[in-house]
Formats: structure tokens, C-alpha cells, sequence
């Protein structure tokens, strides 16, 4: 498979319950594994900041937003997932506002387009993996 364009997932993830905050990461999961699978690279800071921040909550939030918009520029298009919550999030529209100062294009992106998988469905396959025999494609990377 030939990779395509680099793309940045924005997302939102702040919020009052924490039920909402995993919901969220979820949905960026599920976008993130179907991106991948129909031959981008992908980037977004909720699915591979989520567990750093849960294990660091006293990083500043101007900090993660100086990550996020340095990797955005790198980004060939930024794309938003519509769930819940999106049009008020901050971080998602100064997402929006620099991608369009850099000259990135926007495409939207909708929870219904998205195959039915998610955090459950990637733990399992960590475990399987976990436990599995390494390919034979990945055994030339072992020193």
C-alpha cells in the first residue's frame, strides 16, 4: 500500500464528565484505525496524547496546543470528526482557524462513516498481538 497524505485528526476532548472525555477518545480511535486502513498516515492529538495526559494531567493545555500545531503544520490536510461537542470546542476551532492560515485544506469527517470499532476493539488486539508470534515481515527489525 502506498501511503498518501500525512493527515491531522482534530477532535474534540475536553470535557465536565469523564465518560465524555473516553467517548471522545473512542470516536478519535475508530476515525484514526479507518484513516489508516484507507492508506493515510495520521496524526491526532487525542488518540495519541490521551494516555500521556491521563498519566501527566499537570501539563499545561497551552503545551499540548504547541504540540498539536506543530505537527499540524507538518500535516497535509486537517480533517474534523463531527461527534458531539466539536463546533464549541476550543481546541478544534484554533485547529480549524491555523490550518487555514497554513494553507491546509478542511474535509469533515462523521461518526456514521466509521466502521464499528473502537478502544475495546484495539486492547484486544494489543493483547492478541502481545501474546502472538512475531511476523515474519518485522523479524529483520530484532537486534
Amino acid at each position: 500500500m502506498r501511503w498518501t497524505k500525512l493527515i491531522y485528526l482534530a477532535s474534540p476532548y475536553s470535557a465536565k464528565k469523564r465518560s465524555t472525555i473516553h467517548k471522545r477518545f473512542d470516536a478519535a480511535v475508530r476515525a484514526c484505525l479507518h484513516l489508516w486502513e484507507q492508506g493515510y498516515l495520521v496524526y491526532g492529538p487525542i488518540f495519541y496524547t490521551h494516555p500521556i495526559s491521563a498519566c501527566l494531567p499537570h501539563v499545561p493545555r497551552d503545551a499540548w496546543m504547541e504540540l498539536d500545531l506543530r505537527l499540524l503544520e507538518k500535516c497535509d490536510e486537517l480533517w474534523v470528526l463531527c461527534i458531539p461537542g466539536w463546533k464549541k470546542s476550543v481546541g478544534v476551532r484554533t485547529e480549524i482557524h491555523w490550518a487555514k492560515k497554513f494553507g491546509k485544506p478542511v474535509r469533515y469527517l462523521k461518526l456514521d462513516q466509521l466502521p464499528e470499532c473502537g478502544w475495546d476493539d484495539l486492547v484486544q488486539a494489543v493483547r492478541k498481538w502481545v501474546n502472538g508470534p512475531i511476523p515474519e515481515s518485522q523479524k529483520d527489525c530484532l537486534y
